[in-house]
């Protein structure tokens, strides 16, 4: 080892400034980190749940578009079931009790 190398290691300098910080100020540093990390943390979890909070919304959104998609289908059966003679004789049977003239109506009591 030469003579420049020796005199920088041996007070433990190697030509850098000295960054050794006291206890206290590393207890300090160390704080201040775990709290933005703490922040942090907080501001992505509450995004989290919101994210969670609309995506249930909008689950539950779709299923009752589901469910109206599906009311609409079958109206428009029945609507189409409507436009036949077939379909204003099933009505007029059920919903009015109509009857042909050769046929007889019954209507069962119950008790």
């Amino acid at each position: 080892m030469n003579r420049k190398e020796n005199q920088m290691t041996a007070g433990g300098r190697t030509g850098l400034p000295d960054l050794s910080l006291s206890p206290l100020t590393q207890l300090i540093l160390g704080c201040g980190l775990i709290l933005v990390f703490v922040l942090v943390s907080k501001l992505y979890f509450d995004q989290y749940l919101e994210i969670r909070r609309v995506y249930s919304k909008l689950e539950a959104e779709q299923a009752r578009q589901n469910q109206f998609t599906d009311q609409i289908d079958g109206l428009k059966t029945r609507i189409e079931l409507l436009k036949t003679d077939d379909g204003v004789e099933l009505i007029a049977r059920e919903k009015l009790r109509l009857v042909k003239s050769d046929e007889v109506l019954v209507i069962a009591i119950e008790k």
